[in-house]
């Protein structure tokens, strides 16, 4: 795609938006998007993942196995972020919703359904080193997309596999340790999105909300919000009932594949 396009789309985003708002000085309003898009999520974690449960004593509070209804609530959370920043998707949460409010509250208007929660200590791969436990996160993604091969799923199912252990890719005497590792700009496309997460708590979406993003073809470090606009309106026309975003790159004269 050459530039002149993504200039040329970045300013129709501009005018788009600028002509629908009240304001008279015409500041910069980041378009909603995503309207009609749902991730579906399915979620799997390991056996170091777990929740407080209720107590009488405040002090200490008992752990206890994650449900599904705790994954809804971390999702919907994120789908807030993504609409509060005008990207209009839905989160489904078949398998695990605090990832859907920090979508939304980037007007990213996704929905997020969680279809499902499964444990399984049988997807994290360990270096077997000595020392302290890690999971090597390349062979851990890769387990988990073998892991969900046989599954049937449609593209817009997006495969989660939360772990407390540090994600690690090791190079040398050197180490990297990631919040996620997951395969890049997939969503709605014929592969695979599977993205293993390393997990904090239910109240901590980051890490969650940045797998997403990275599925949906953000970069790690993005440069302005007309970029991120541009990369997921790209991703979103990919999907069925995305209009918005087909209109939107046609009206470029821009593929989004």
């Amino acid at each position: 795609m050459n530039r002149a396009a993504v200039l040329v789309f970045i300013l129709y985003i501009a005018a788009s938006s600028a002509s629908d708002s009240v304001d008279p000085d015409l500041q910069w309003k980041t378009p909603k998007i995503g309207q009609g898009i749902t991730v579906n999520a399915k979620i799997f974690y390991d056996s170091t993942v777990d929740v407080e449960g209720s107590s009488e004593n405040e002090v200490t509070k008992p752990k206890k196995e994650p449900s599904i209804d705790d994954f809804k609530k971390l999702f919907k959370l994120v789908q807030e972020y993504f609409h509060n920043n005008s990207v209009m998707i839905n989160i489904e949460v078949k398998s695990a919703e605090k990832v859907q409010e920090y979508f939304h509250n980037n007007s990213v208007m996704i929905n997020i359904e969680v279809k499902s929660a499964e444990k399984s200590d049988n997807i994290g791969v360990p270096y077997g080193h000595t020392g302290e436990y890690e999971l090597d996160a390349n062979a851990t993604l890769e387990k988990l997309k073998s892991h969900v091969a046989s599954r049937p799923h449609e593209s817009d199912t997006i495969f989660y596999f939360f772990s407390r252990t540090p994600l690690i890719i090791k190079e040398g005497s050197q180490a990297g340790n990631y919040s996620y590792y997951g395969t890049y700009h997939t969503f709605c496309s014929k592969l695979t999105s599977a993205v293993a997460v390393f997990y904090n708590s239910m109240e901590y979406i980051w890490s969650a909300a940045w797998a997403t993003e990275w599925m949906f073809g953000l970069p790690e470090y993005p440069t302005s919000i007309e970029q991120n606009t541009y990369f997921m309106l790209s991703t979103f026309q990919r999907c069925q009932k995305s209009a918005c975003s087909t209109k939107c790159l046609q009206k470029c004269g821009v593929s989004g594949e």
